[in-house]
């Protein structure tokens, strides 16, 4: 029996241990790399098979070989295992879409078209001149890629790989080196050189694809590398299988031929059941030995707290004689302990006594129970007053007292405090002090005890604002009287500017033109802070006159729009407008709410990057209408946002940013926005941009 008899037998030999190799993949691991490689033994055995094709059948000679150039598809699943295997998941679809179509075009052209084998001669597989196609030695080198760059990702991840993936990737190096060794030498360097008498062996990867898959199902669906006798059962069982199989082939005459292959379907059956029953005596015995260690580790485990608890009772006595020793002690300091408490409570009522703020202390009854002589001075209370109940509704609102404080007060509310433990609101209070008008900031705290748990009372404490009030009423005048001074000198160095850049005092060249211009510019931002300035005094002196009419509030969008549209457009920003159909008429003052919206959408235009995208959102609903601007600027730290509404205030990341600003845009916001009875909002992440809010009501009743 010479070679070219037994070869037919070792191909199909070897597309069957192929199909093993996929079988024993996606029936024991379930993972996408495993999925794959059972792919890339699937093919392989459809390619040894088709070059047991070859040399088996006698008919169709052509056309058998020209489906062993099926095996691309090999290296494109090969790939496409080694991208999941390695983490090179980016563009993933995209590449198993290129490989398997460039896999399908050579499938194509080489079964369909004489382009790769053009026809095949009695001596096949020499190769000759009338037998190769046109593109034969072209697209062996292009099938090259497919080979080299499996290895080429495989040597990168070993290299960061450690423990039981190193060793993994050990193994399929190992396979891969030697099936594209293979690959290389049989069907790409010698077919080249046009070595003829090496063209016999054009079929030799599929005889290494058995070691190559052989190592790579190893490497992958091992438990710890595989129990050793699981290993031997299936390569005893395999062994046998193949021999079996060789003896069908080889039998002589039709009844011996049915008696070999009824062998070998038997012994098919019975090597399963040996295999499963190997395999589920090794579990069995996995279960044990994990039952064996989980419950030596539970009886360490039980004589180490054994021990602790002997140790902790041991502890414990000691601790008892201690405490006994201490108890003696503490009972004999006991009267020194009451002496000392009674001095220092004496000391606290001696400094609340002498604060110069007035405090007024409840009990947890909800009774004045301790009042400091300053509360006495500036509220006109005395003893006779202590124990006089307060009502705690309105969290505790400065309008409870009005029936223990005789004298006369107002009361202004300023923001609401709240905390796990209570919730007070934040008030002003103006009262006549000899004859002078006072203003208090109302503080409400509650009185804890000791271990911050026990609520004993509630303390009210007046810190004097009076003289801060005067100094921002006078800074507010000297603001609007600087302000009003500097406006009428800005604006005529502005026309000046402007008549010598436009030529009416000679012609200018271009180095006067643009130091003119920079004048000009710098004089323009000065205008805009007087005019902010005496906004903001007006605002404060309540004389920031506002026109409320019946208007068209898509005019104001419009007008806010076209005033910085081409700012947006020199930055090659987008602004994105979002808003119904119809706007409804509004109760508005056109003015005031132009410069809202221009103010918000300049500080987004001017905090947004080139090239990014500002959204203006408006929504309506039946009582006010919504109006929302966007942006991808920087964003504004979280502990700048509550005080982002705040006169002069600018977060810390926009003044590095932009130098430029005054803030006091979004006070004046605020403020136009509470005069039209609406609310601002404000959401907002460093480095993610900005979202400002402000709602309106729609009808004239609801601002009244």
């Amino acid at each position: 029996m010479d070679f070219a008899q037994i070869r037919p037998v070792i191909l199909f030999a070897a597309c069957f241990l192929n199909l093993i190799f996929a079988y024993l993949v996606w029936s024991k691991s379930k993972t996408r790399e495993a999925f794959h490689l059972g792919w890339v033994a699937l093919f392989s055995a459809v390619a040894s098979f088709t070059w047991g094709g070859v040399f088996f059948f006698a008919s169709n000679k052509l056309l058998w070989v020209r489906a062993t150039w099926l095996s691309p598809f090999v290296a494109g699943a090969n790939m496409i295992f080694v991208y999941y295997f390695t983490g090179k998941t980016k563009f993933l679809k995209f590449k198993v879409i290129f490989w398997y179509g460039f896999s399908m075009i050579l499938a194509v052209i080489a079964l369909t078209t004489p382009y790769i084998i053009y026809k095949v001669s009695d001596q096949y597989p020499y190769l000759s001149l009338d037998t190769a196609g046109l593109l034969n030695q072209l697209f062996r080198i292009i099938v090259l890629p497919y080979l080299v760059l499996p290895f080429y990702y495989l040597i990168g991840f070993y290299r960061k790989s450690i423990g039981a993936k190193k060793l993994q990737t050990k193994y399929l190096i190992l396979g891969v080196l030697i099936y594209t060794s293979a690959a290389l030498l049989f069907n790409g360097i010698l077919p080249f050189l046009n070595y003829q008498k090496f063209f016999s062996y054009l079929d030799a990867p599929a005889y290494f694809s058995v070691i190559w898959l052989g190592l790579s199902t190893y490497a992958i669906i091992s438990k710890k590398l595989f129990d050793i006798r699981v290993i031997l059962t299936e390569m005893f069982v395999a062994l046998i299988g193949l021999i079996l199989l060789v003896q069908v082939f080889f039998a002589q005459g039709t009844q011996a031929k049915i008696i070999s292959l009824a062998i070998f379907l038997l012994y098919l059956v019975i090597g399963y059941l040996l295999i499963k029953s190997t395999d589920q005596e090794i579990e069995k015995e996995e279960k044990a030995e994990k039952l064996a260690k989980e419950l030596e580790e539970l009886n360490l485990n039980l004589e180490k707290k054994v021990a602790e608890k002997t140790k902790e009772l041991r502890g414990k006595v000691a601790e008892l004689g201690e405490s006994k020793k201490a108890l003696i002690n503490i009972l004999e300091d006991n009267t020194e302990a009451r002496e000392k408490i009674e001095e220092e409570k004496n000391k606290t009522l001696a400094i609340i006594a002498n604060f110069t703020d007035p405090i007024i202390v409840l009990d947890e009854n909800y009774k004045i129970s301790m009042i400091n002589p300053a509360a006495a001075r500036v509220f006109g209370l005395s003893g006779a007053d202590l124990g006089a109940p307060v009502k705690p509704d309105g969290k505790f609102s400065m309008a409870n007292f009005k029936s223990v404080i005789k004298k006369d007060f107002q009361i202004k509310e300023i923001d609401k405090i709240s905390n796990r433990r209570n919730s007070f609101i934040s008030e002003e209070i103006t009262i006549a002090v000899n004859d002078q008008e006072a203003t208090y900031k109302v503080i409400t705290a509650k009185v804890l005890g000791a271990d911050n748990n026990e609520t004993l009372g509630t303390m009210k404490i007046f810190y004097d604002l009076t003289r801060e009030k005067e100094i921002d009423k006078l800074k507010s005048e000297f603001i609007s009287v600087a302000a009003h001074q500097l406006r009428t000198p800005l604006s005529a160095i502005k026309w000046v500017i402007k008549m010598i850049l436009d030529g009416d005092a000679g012609e200018l060249n271009m180095e006067q033109q643009e130091l003119l211009s920079k004048g000009y510019r710098s004089n323009e931002r000065i205008i805009r802070l007087v005019n902010d300035l005496l906004n903001v005094s007006r605002i404060e002196e309540g004389k920031f006159g506002f026109n409320f009419e019946k208007a068209d509030f898509q005019e104001v969008l419009n007008t806010a729009i076209g005033n910085l549209e081409s700012l947006a457009a020199k930055n090659h920003q987008e602004l994105r407008v979002r808003k119904p159909d119809q706007l409804p008429r509004i109760y508005l003052d056109k003015e005031r709410m132009a410069m809202v919206v221009q103010n918000l959408l300049d500080n987004a235009i001017k905090y947004t990057p080139e090239y990014g995208k500002i959204d203006i959102t408006v929504e309506v609903d039946k009582q006010s209408l919504h109006v929302k601007i966007k942006d991808q600027g920087v964003g504004i730290p979280q502990k700048d946002q509550a005080k982002l509404f705040s006169k002069f205030f600018r977060a810390t990341n926009a003044v590095r940013l932009e130098t430029e600003g005054t803030g006091l845009g979004l006070f004046i916001v605020k403020n136009i926005i509470d005069k039209h009875g609406g609310t601002v909002g404000l959401k907002s992440e460093e480095g993610k941009g900005t979202e400002v809010s402000f709602s309106i009501p729609i009808n004239q009743a609801q601002i009244l």
